[in-house]
């Protein structure tokens, strides 16, 4: 394993991620097999647990949470298991759908939330030290994160804007960040005048498909496939990182090794 670098996968949101995109970073693990893997969130879409409505016919013939989401999403992180030390898995808003649908429940509602809940059914409960479940909200913590150095954190992400990546980097002011949530490749950095010190926000873009069925009329999306490589100092606190593109299923990595399937 290289303990000096981190794998850092964007949003899946199973049933709907891309089978060619989940493939390649399969092999990208299997090749580089990092000392840890960090999925950024909306691993799971929890599509049934959603206040908005379907808006395609396509959309309600995923018949099964379970089947559908929570079993290829198992099978996923067992994949990624195998290659890395440690499997960082971080809640999403799409994830926190299912806590939100059980406070709309009631009591009962909140009574089988445990039995429902993506921690629960991804096996964050059950599991060794290989696997670490960072929830996306906690009244021990509100800010929840994952430090992958002293000076850069994942988080799911803070914003969907167009100039997200600049929201983040003001956001989280004396820290870098790595982010998904919204699907693109974006990169933000400044430098402390007074310090030094170079600050960054970037997000690697998407690992689900990237046309949605919800966006009206067939709008063209901008989302690309990707993942970031972070590769840390030994020391904990510098790092370099590399996004990373997919297309049709090919990449090619910083030493110049193409992966295609």
């Amino acid at each position: 394993m290289n303990d000096q670098l981190v794998l850092v996968l964007p949003d899946m949101h199973f049933p709907y991620n891309d089978p060619v995109a989940t493939e390649c970073v399969k092999k990208v693990a299997s090749v580089l097999k990092p000392g840890r893997i960090v999925q950024l969130g909306d691993i799971l879409d929890c599509a049934v647990f959603s206040n908005h409505g379907p808006s395609h016919v396509a959309e309600v013939r995923v018949d099964s949470f379970y089947e559908q989401e929570v079993v290829p999403a198992r099978q996923f992180i067992a994949t990624m298991l195998d290659h890395t030390e440690l499997y960082v898995q971080l809640a999403g808003n799409h994830e926190h759908r299912v806590e939100r649908w059980a406070l709309r429940q009631g009591l009962a509602g909140v009574a089988v939330h445990e039995l429902v809940s993506p921690q629960h059914l991804l096996g964050a409960d059950t599991a060794t030290g290989q696997f670490k479940w960072i929830p996306y909200m906690d009244t021990k913590s509100p800010t929840c994160f994952y430090s992958i150095t002293r000076n850069l954190i994942a988080v799911h992400g803070w914003s969907f804007a167009k100039n997200a990546a600049q929201i983040h980097l003001d956001k989280a002011r004396s820290k870098s960040v790595v982010y998904g949530h919204t699907h693109r490749h974006q990169v933000a950095s400044t430098r402390d005048p007074f310090s030094g010190k170079v600050l960054k926000a970037f997000s690697p873009g998407t690992l689900s498909k990237l046309q949605p069925l919800y966006f009206t009329g067939g709008t063209p999306s901008e989302w690309v496939h990707g993942f970031a490589l972070v590769y840390c100092s030994k020391k904990g606190t510098g790092f370099s990182e590399y996004c990373v593109t997919i297309e049709k299923g090919v990449c090619v990595l910083p030493d110049g090794k193409q992966i295609s399937l």
